[in-house]
């Protein structure tokens, strides 16, 4: 409470030109812990403590959130678009539906977080943690995931296409129908994930982890999978799948391919 009460102190002095956002707004949340459809655009809320707030609605684009502590704030239908969130804290935050395009959560933790229907098309999620997130129907077209912890994360019906996912975290993700082509999923690890009817087509999973992975009806045509491991996925009814494909990949005899298809034993490699 005492850093945000500095803040306005520092911004009375700095003028009325000086910020994009409401003085009197921003006095609101401090006072009340809410601040529903607020104008805070582009305010200077580094390191913050913001946990539990309402904010549901509110204008945040190109705010200054780094570090800001924001667990189980309601940030629902937000505006931030280009906000600074690098190494900020959401553990169970509500981000549903809000506006996070070209958002910077680098370094962010996001555990368990629900922002399903956000926006975060080109956003930088870089080393993020998200365990246990749910992003059902978000649209991350180009987003950055790279390294980003991701396990038993809800994708269901996103829009990945184009994302860099190299060496994400995603054991027992949950891909069902997401749109994921031409996709970077190199290095991946993708144990007991669910990518059933999902749409793999030129998506890149070069060396990427798919054992006991479902793979049941997905799209896969021209999908790069060198040295890839498959044991134990079940790759049942796929689409778009030939030998060339597959012959750089590797699984077992618990494999489950289409008719016809062959893989080498990963024990020979």
């Amino acid at each position: 409470m005492r850093y945000l009460v500095l803040i306005i102190a520092a911004l009375t002095l700095a003028g009325p030109q000086a910020y994009g956002f409401s003085k009197t707004d921003l006095a609101k949340l401090i006072s009340t812990r809410a601040c529903v459809k607020c104008d805070l655009k582009r305010a200077r809320l580094a390191g913050a403590d913001l946990a539990g707030v309402n904010l549901h609605g509110a204008k945040l684009r190109e705010a200054e959130l780094k570090g800001a502590n924001l667990t189980g704030a309601n940030l629902e239908r937000a505006d931030l678009r280009r906000a600074s969130l690098e190494k900020s804290r959401l553990n169970g935050a509500k981000l549903r539906g809000a506006q996070l395009s070209g958002v910077d959560f680098e370094k962010a933790v996001l555990r368990k977080a629900d922002l399903s229907g956000a926006d975060l098309r080109d956003a930088d999620m870089e080393n993020a943690k998200m365990d246990g997130a749910l992003l059902v129907g978000a649209d991350l077209r180009h987003a950055d995931l790279k390294r980003a912890h991701l396990k038993g994360v809800d994708f269901s019906r996103a829009a990945l296409d184009g994302a860099d996912m190299e060496r994400a975290r995603l054991q027992g993700a949950k891909l069902v129908k997401a749109d994921l082509k031409e996709a970077n999923l190199e290095r991946a690890n993708l144990t007991g994930a669910d990518l059933g009817e999902a749409d793999l087509r030129r998506t890149r999973l070069g060396r990427a982890n798919l054992t006991k992975a479902n793979l049941t009806g997905a799209a896969m045509g021209n999908v790069v999978l060198r040295l890839a491991n498959l044991t134990g996925a079940n790759l049942t009814g796929v689409t778009g799948l030939t030998q060339d494909n597959i012959k750089g990949a590797c699984g077992d005899a618990t494999t489950i391919l289409p008719a016809g298809l062959t893989i080498v034993p990963c024990h020979n490699w």
